[in-house]
Parts: structure tokens; C-alpha cells; sequence
């Protein structure tokens, strides 16, 4: 994979009462937040805004909070805007037209939705250590992670977001709500929506709907929009390998300047390893770890169609796009 192939992105009247009410899980009790559509008089568990950091709910004021100078309205059917509810960085939840919207905002708040584990469960959720923004993210399954660590190493990504907003509105007739999986900002000031699908989902007609809905809302606003469902397994399994380096304060600062000092244009990984251990100044999994992290921060390109090995050529003096 090179830096061009990292880095390129695939192509209402809103219901007046959502509220906020915990749905509990039977086993263990636990509990996640979630949008309920139903209003405050059939929700069983209502509680305020300021009880859950983890949801959104109306703000009849978020407009005025936001401070939004823009004329844009972006609609979906209906004559009716379509609305997106977030959580700013601050723990505060705003409401607000799509065409409206700060990104900015949007990209450095807080996830809308934290999936949750439970027993029999067919996908696995967790936490994402970004490199980017120097905190854990979270993801619904393997095949969202590997998206967040692509974009992670894609040096032309400044930002990004997971489970960053819920939108609302009519496509045509139908109502639709929907989370997308990531938020990107491009150092270019570019925002992409990212929906992960695996390709079984690809099928279902509800799904297309829904990934139709949001890519045309998304691009009436300026956004780039991508839906992903995987890519060349040699390509990310040589990604996962260089990001055992992304965590920059465990490399060795002495090896770092050591290979950096020793590394021509052209040379292999083993002959950057054995010219950096002469003399007995660096270890070899210390000038190792050293190397992965210039070729994880983009500084060295390698060709990361094949599997990386000792014999892989190093390019030196690559620029960050």
C-alpha cells in the first residue's frame, strides 16, 4: 500500500419528542444509552440530559450555543432539514440542522452510542488507541477497528471521530435515523463519513436505503462520504505490524537517532538492523522498533503490498500529505 492508496476514500420534520432512557441488559444489568423516539410519557427509565454523558438529546437552544453563521440548509425529502444531534467536547449535547453543523465540533466530541459486550454476541466491540489523537476510541466490530487503524496511519487524516453523531430525516417518505461509524478530518480541511459494512450487509436492501440516505445528505453539506468493507489482507496485517510503534514515547530516542543516522535510500531493513547494532550502541529490537516508527509516522515508505521482511526496501525523506 502506498501513501495515495492509504489515504483515497470510496465514494424533515424531525420527531419534536426524543428523550433519553437506558435500556438494560438482563444479564449483568448493564446499562447503554441510546435515542428513544417514543417521547418522555412511554419511556420507562427517563432521566435528564446531564445524567448521561453518553447520549443526545434535543436541545431547543443548540443553534444559538453552536453559533452557526451559515445559510445552508441541507434537506432529505419533505421540504424539512435534516438534523444531526452530537455531544461537543465539553459533555454538552447540541441539536442542529445538517447544513449547519460545526465539524470542527463534531469531529473532537464524544461518541453518540459506546456498543456494548454481552454474552453470544457475533461481533466484538472495544477500544481503539489512536496515534492521531492520543485517546481510546471505540468500535462495534474487528472490521471497524481495522478502519479506525488506517486512518490512523494515514498521514493526510488530522482527526477523527467514532460513533461521532446521530442524523434525522426524511428520505422522500421515510423517516431515517442512523449513526455513522467515523468522522475523518483531512489536513486538507476535507470531512469524510465513513459507514464500515462487511460485504454480507451489502445486500440487504434496508441497508443500501439507509447508505444511499446518508451519502447524499452528506455530500449536499461538502462532506466526502465512504463506505468501506475491507481491504488487501497483506496491506492491513503489514499496517497492524508497523503500528506496534505508534506509541512514540516507548521508542528508543537513542536508537531513533541511531537509525536515522545510518538509513540511505534503498537499503533493507536487515542492513539498516546490522549497520545500527556496529559498534554495540543500539539492540536490535530497539534500532527495530526505531525503524517501524518511521515507517508508521510516514517518514520511510516501504512497499506494503508484499509481507514485510528483511529483505524490504527502504524509501527515505518521504513528505506527510
Amino acid at each position: 500500500m502506498n501513501l495515495a492508496q492509504a489515504c483515497t476514500w470510496r465514494r424533515s420534520p424531525v420527531k419534536p419528542e426524543l428523550s433519553l432512557c437506558h435500556s438494560s441488559c438482563r444479564k449483568g444489568q448493564r446499562r447503554s444509552a441510546r435515542i428513544c423516539s417514543r417521547g418522555r410519557s412511554s419511556c420507562r427509565n427517563p432521566h435528564k440530559l446531564s445524567d448521561c454523558h453518553l447520549s443526545v438529546g434535543c436541545v431547543s437552544e443548540s443553534h444559538q450555543r453552536v453559533g452557526v453563521r451559515h445559510s445552508q440548509v441541507v434537506t432529505s425529502g419533505k421540504g424539512a432539514a435534516t438534523e444531526v444531534s452530537y455531544i461537543a467536547d465539553d459533555g454538552e449535547p447540541v441539536t442542529v440542522d445538517f447544513g449547519r453543523v460545526d465539524a470542527d465540533r463534531v469531529v473532537r466530541g464524544r461518541p453518540v452510542r459506546i456498543p456494548v459486550s454481552r454474552a453470544g454476541q457475533r461481533n466484538y466491540s472495544g477500544l481503539y488507541w489512536s496515534s492521531t489523537t492520543r485517546a481510546h476510541l471505540v468500535y462495534e466490530s474487528l472490521l471497524e477497528r481495522d478502519r479506525l487503524l488506517l486512518a490512523d496511519f494515514c498521514p493526510a487524516v488530522a482527526w477523527m471521530a467514532a460513533q461521532p453523531f446521530w442524523m434525522r430525516g426524511y428520505d422522500g417518505s421515510t423517516f431515517r435515523r442512523h449513526v455513522p461509524d467515523l468522522l475523518l478530518q483531512h489536513r486538507n480541511g476535507a470531512f469524510t463519513v465513513v459507514d464500515v459494512k462487511p460485504e454480507r450487509m451489502m445486500k440487504k436492501p434496508k441497508v443500501i436505503d439507509v447508505l444511499k440516505w446518508t451519502d447524499r445528505v452528506c455530500r449536499e453539506r461538502g462532506w466526502q462520504y465512504e463506505v468501506w468493507s475491507g481491504t488487501d489482507p497483506t496491506e492491513l496485517s503489514n499496517v497492524r505490524f508497523l503500528s506496534l510503534a505508534k506509541r512514540s514515547r516507548f521508542v528508543d530516542r537513542a536508537a531513533s537517532e541511531r537509525v536515522s543516522a545510518v538509513t540511505a535510500d534503498g537499503m533493507t531493513i536487515d542492513q539498516i538492523l546490522m549497520t545500527s547494532q556496529d559498534g554495540g550502541v543500539v539492540t536490535r529490537s530497539a534500532a527495530m522498533t526505531a525503524l517501524l516508527e518511521q515507517l508508521w509516522l510516514s517518514r520511510w515508505a516501504t512497499d506494503l503490498r508484499i509481507p514485510l521482511s528483511g529483505t524490504s526496501a527502504i524509501t527515505v525523506g518521504v513528505a506527510a500529505a
